[in-house]
């Protein structure tokens, strides 16, 4: 029985050693660094009927073409079908999609809470930034 313990004790002191972290931090995620990027909130906000395009992009985000503004949006977890989607429809309080999770992508089957909305004067802006955020995300 002594042995038995002593088998436990160690294959539990084994277990818990190769749980123990390695020193690194964890990355950060991406729409956290891109909110850091951007120097926005992720509130920003469009009307539905000004949507004039989209596209879908690295790291989960989707950049839309709305009014005469450009801008990029991430989204909560459990949105699976956003990379193989071609086309989306739109859902928003009164018709006006934000940042904040309550305003719905739909793709193909799939329901996408939004998580956030960045706003920029232009694509060029826009795209810019995504790339100088994924080049902080990977750096990390």
């Amino acid at each position: 029985m002594k042995s038995y313990l002593s088998v436990c004790l160690g294959l539990s002191i084994a277990v818990l050693s190769g749980c123990s972290t390695s020193g690194e931090k964890p990355k950060v995620n991406f729409y956290k660094t891109l909110a850091d990027t951007t120097g926005q909130n992720g509130r920003a906000c469009f009307y539905q009927t000004d949507v004039r395009g989209f596209g879908t992009l690295d790291h989960d985000v989707m950049s839309v073409n709305a009014g005469n503004r450009y801008y990029l949006m991430t989204f909560l977890p459990g949105c699976n079908a956003l990379q193989v989607s071609s086309r989306a429809a739109f859902e928003g309080f009164s018709g006006e999609i934000c940042g904040g999770g309550r305003s719905k992508v739909y793709v193909s089957d799939d329901s996408c809470n939004i998580r956030q909305v960045f706003k920029f004067n232009n694509q060029k802006e826009a795209f810019a930034t995504l790339e100088q955020a994924t080049k902080a995300y990977e750096a990390q």
